[in-house]
C-alpha cells in the first residue's frame, strides 16, 4: 500500500474571528489485518499476514449555505461596529428621552383644555 497524501488527508479551513469551517475534507479508510493462517488450506493461507481495506468514507464539505454566509457577514459588521456600540446607544436613549417629554408635555397641555359641552342646538356636520 502506498498512501497519497493529496489523496487522503483531512483538512479544515476556519475562519480566524468565529471558528467556522468555511472548507473541509474528512477522509478515512477501515482495513482489516489478517494474521498468519497456518490451519487453513492454501487457497486461504495467501491471505496470511495481510492488511486488506475494507472501505473508504470521504465526506466534503465545498461551500457554505448562503443563510451561513450572510450571518458570517452580519458578524463581521457588527464586530467592526462594537467600539461604536455604546455611543449609538446612549443617542438612542437621548431621542427616546426627548420624544417621551414631549408626549408627556402634550399630554399635560391636553389636560388644561375645557371640556367642550355638545348642546341640542349644535348642528352636527354631514360626513
Amino acid at each position: 500500500m502506498k498512501p497519497n497524501r493529496e489523496a487522503h488527508h483531512s483538512y479544515a479551513i476556519v475562519d480566524p474571528s468565529f471558528g467556522i469551517p468555511l472548507d473541509q475534507v474528512a477522509r478515512t479508510q477501515t482495513n482489516i489485518a489478517i494474521p498468519h493462517l497456518s490451519y487453513y488450506s492454501d487457497d486461504i493461507k495467501r491471505f496470511s499476514e495481510m492488511i486488506i481495506p475494507m472501505f473508504w468514507i470521504e465526506y466534503h464539505q465545498k461551500e457554505l449555505p448562503p443563510y451561513i454566509v450572510r450571518t458570517l457577514q452580519a458578524f463581521y459588521v457588527l464586530r467592526d461596529a462594537e467600539p461604536y456600540l455604546p455611543y449609538i446607544l446612549y443617542l438612542a436613549f437621548l431621542l427616546l428621552l426627548a420624544v417621551a417629554f414631549r408626549e408627556a408635555a402634550r399630554y399635560k397641555m391636553q389636560a388644561k383644555q375645557p371640556a367642550t359641552k355638545c348642546t341640542k342646538s349644535s348642528k352636527l356636520t354631514n360626513l
